[in-house]
């Protein structure tokens, strides 16, 4: 891969020089916002940090895909290593989120950002879908990357400078109070074995702490 100075209407480009999947010779231009004044020594160091920055890239192309593009071309080059239900999950994901957020931003993957995906975090989180599912997400999109970078295709993976949303640990069903307890156990007075089942049952699936199984006792027993 080489690289040029080129000039347009008095402002400095970088030219870079490819050869894409069939061999064919391909440029890529990138402004350096620089003035052709007094610029040059300016325009030249930023042309050898580019050509440091794309060398060792196989071809162009897959740089300048949107980044759905690129999480597609992932999800299908590794189709045969992933389990069909794994495969219809993570197309579900492509098609049904991360296509019509991106697309409509058309931010290719050379150009995503770790705020780019912090971004779309905090839209699906507040457009309803939950943290634990857009870790999922996640995920997904930090695999897509990594395997980019394998094949050169990006230089850094984004996703791992991303914060993603806290994981939400599942709380359970509120355990029932001393009165619901006692409540319950009314229910049992014409029949003992009725009453030690659903005591047994309390006591077992810790509804409430032993003290408070006890006050709800007490309190089923003056009511007797």
């Amino acid at each position: 891969m080489t690289g040029s100075l080129q000039v347009k209407s008095e402002k400095y480009y970088a030219v870079l020089n490819f050869k894409d999947s069939s061999g064919q010779r391909v440029q890529k231009w990138i402004p350096l916002n620089l003035s052709t004044k007094d610029n040059k020594r300016k325009a030249e160091a930023m042309l050898n940090a580019l050509v440091v920055q794309y060398q060792g890239f196989e071809d162009i192309e897959p740089m300048n895909l949107l980044f759905s593009q690129h999480v597609a071309k992932w999800l299908e080059a590794n189709r045969p290593n992933i389990a069909q239900t794994t495969y219809d999950q993570y197309l579900n994901i492509l098609n049904t989120h991360i296509r019509p957020y991106f697309d409509l931003r058309g931010i290719a993957v050379s150009k995503l950002t770790a705020g780019d995906l912090e971004d779309y975090y905090a839209f699906k989180v507040a457009s309803g879908l939950s943290p634990n599912s857009v870790i999922k997400h996640h995920a997904m999109m930090r695999t897509a990357l990594q395997w980019g970078v394998k094949h050169r295709y990006i230089k850094e993976n984004v996703a791992d400078f991303a914060d993603k949303p806290a994981h939400v640990r599942y709380q359970g069903a509120e355990p029932y109070t001393i009165q619901e307890i006692a409540s319950l156990l009314s229910c049992t007075q014409m029949s003992p074995l009725l009453f030690q089942f659903f005591w047994l049952l309390f006591m077992a699936c810790g509804a409430l702490k032993f003290s408070a199984c006890v006050g709800a006792l007490l309190i089923f027993r003056r009511g007797l």
